[in-house]
């Protein structure tokens, strides 16, 4: 194993070429960091996996880079600022956790979240008390677990923004919330390029998803604010679909035994802009208003409508003459 300390101010500067290869994960485990960060000048680089702990801050911005299969940061007591190449041999990811800030670029793939093994009792794979910045120059912001607990968070924090740029590129989580309704103003912002698939958004003042893909609201879940006040917008250059058994709520709280809305703060509104259809399959819950902008459609729904129940009114056969006149348009 290779162990990474930190260093005090003036003590043991790091080398500024600092290029560090191994065929093991790094391994901070062992080591007293308390008051010290780790300061990365230059390329970390591991084939497998980097590991660093350090109680007051992990600095690897600017020029820096850690570059490995999968990456751990644990700054339970600072902050993190790191640019990352993770998931290098396409199976690894990252996870997270500081007090503070976090503010992690990822510059040449997907950023895909992973369970830690720096530490232990995770309540989210990207955990701060503070502001969240996740974003990829090229790539997806992507789901790396599989099968993992349905109580699992994928982003926590106070202010929470992810952002997927580049072609084709998307943002699949199953949760981020922000706050966890502590009664401060925080918000979650989505931004995409391509398309984005989730399962649970919570804020305690404003989510805003905005995207030039679709957007779609896995089965089964939600989308909640409670604050007065408090904004859903949803904005998407493509569809918006929200399957079955899910529920958007804003300024409303729902009884954990009833499960009866009721409301939690006035005048929070809800806002749809879809450059195609909206398909609503399950509960809205409001406090305010409601407002829904919508385009062409891109599906007939088939599978949901044709499962209604109705009567038949009548067929009527086509007419060859008729279709004929409208191809020639006279």
């Amino acid at each position: 194993n290779v162990y990474v300390g930190g260093h005090e101010p003036g003590v043991g500067r790091p080398d500024p070429s600092l290029v560090l290869y191994a065929d093991r994960r790094f391994d901070p485990a062992g080591f007293d960091l308390s008051g010290r960060t780790i300061s990365v000048v230059g390329t970390l680089l591991s084939t497998t996996g980097v590991g660093l702990l350090s109680t007051h801050g992990i600095a690897a911005a600017g020029p820096s880079l850690i570059k490995a299969d999968r990456i751990d940061l644990d700054a339970p007591q600072g902050t993190i600022t790191a640019r990352i190449d993770s998931a290098v041999s396409g199976t690894g990811g990252l996870a997270a956790r500081a007090l503070g800030d976090i503010t992690i670029v990822e510059i040449a793939c997907d950023l895909s979240f992973l369970n830690p093994t720096v530490w232990t009792g995770a309540a989210a794979f990207v955990l701060s008390q503070d502001d969240i910045e996740l974003r990829t120059v090229g790539g997806s912001i992507l789901d790396g677990v599989s099968n993992d607990a349905a109580e699992t968070v994928h982003v926590q924090g106070d202010d929470v923004k992810l952002f997927a740029f580049g072609s084709g590129t998307a943002i699949t989580v199953k949760a981020v919330t922000g706050g966890a309704f502590s009664g401060r103003a925080t918000t979650l912002n989505l931004n995409f390029e391509a398309d984005a698939v989730v399962e649970t958004l919570m804020a305690e003042r404003t989510i805003t998803v905005n995207g030039a893909g679709s957007l779609t609201l896995k089965r089964g879940g939600k989308i909640e604010t409670q604050s007065e006040g408090a904004t859903i917008r949803l904005t998407a250059g493509g569809f918006i679909h929200f399957e079955a058994d899910t529920r958007v709520s804003a300024g409303v709280v729902y009884d954990s035994v009833s499960e009866q809305p009721s409301v939690s703060g006035a005048a929070a509104d809800l806002v749809l802009e879809a450059g195609n259809e909206i398909f609503l399959n399950g509960e809205i819950a409001v406090s305010g208003n409601v407002s829904l902008k919508s385009g062409t459609s891109v599906s007939d729904f088939a599978t949901y409508f044709d499962t209604l129940p109705g009567t038949f009114l009548f067929n009527r056969m086509a007419n060859a003459a008729i279709h004929a006149g409208l191809d020639a348009e006279t």
